[in-house]
């Protein structure tokens, strides 16, 4: 797309550290590649300002950024899974204000104060503390004063909070090679000393599996780059 390109950096200018961070997508990576689409269901999507341009982090299979795209004056969805954006292109075919590209969430290839919107749906939370520090440091990066964070991710009371081998304090590595921290309320207010909290709350929801019911929950947040 033409008239995104003047947001991007040459690729030669970031390519050591894209390089470096696409060594983590190896289990995402090889789950799009046996499972194709990972996940099922209707995809929530958050509320948009008109007008802007709105970066999607972790897009996996596109299931939200068509319906982005539709909100957004232009899209870049972007996931570090080759697999993932090729599902996710073929779902955005017909969105001409829409791009997907292959890159890491922790080195963004785009130019400071260039992004309206960042919707972060399930990507801070898998890596570790250092990981996820990078990849709030990159949003308030790419973001314009008074553009915004739509932040989704898993709570402490999640039934999956306690699966898999702890890493890190509320970060479980699962079988599966996928690390996911469950973030606490008080953890989302104070992501960054550059973003000021608009709008928290906390989304739970029942799943029942083999006729057990568990709980499900999410932290949802809106954040400003001040």
């Amino acid at each position: 797309m033409a008239r995104l390109q003047k947001i991007f950096y040459a690729r030669d200018a970031w390519s050591d550290v894209w390089g470096s961070g696409m060594k983590a997508n190896s289990a995402w990576d090889h789950a799009y590649n046996l499972q194709g689409r990972l996940w099922g269901g209707a995809p929530f999507v958050p509320g948009l300002q008109k007008g802007l341009l709105v970066l999607e982090l972790g897009c996996g299979n596109g299931k939200m950024s068509a319906a982005l795209a539709e909100k957004a004056q232009d899209l870049i969805a972007l996931d570090f899974s080759l697999h993932a954006c090729r599902l996710a292109r073929r779902n955005m075919s017909e969105k001409d204000n829409a791009d997907v590209i292959v890159a890491d969430a922790g080195a963004l290839p785009l130019a400071a104060d260039t992004v309206g919107a960042v919707v972060a749906n399930h990507v801070i939370g898998h890596g570790l503390y250092t990981e996820r520090a990078q990849i709030v440091r990159e949003i308030v990066r790419v973001l314009v004063q008074g553009g915004y964070l739509l932040f989704c991710d898993f709570s402490v009371d999640d039934v999956r909070a306690q699966d898999g081998t702890e890493v890190e304090k509320n970060t479980r590595l699962r079988g599966n090679g996928i690390t996911t921290h469950y973030f606490t309320i008080e953890e989302v207010r104070i992501l960054s000393d550059q973003l000021r909290m608009e709008d928290i709350r906390t989304s739970s929801r029942i799943m029942r599996i083999r006729g057990k019911d568990h709980p499900r929950s999410e932290i949802m947040a809106t954040l400003i780059r001040i």
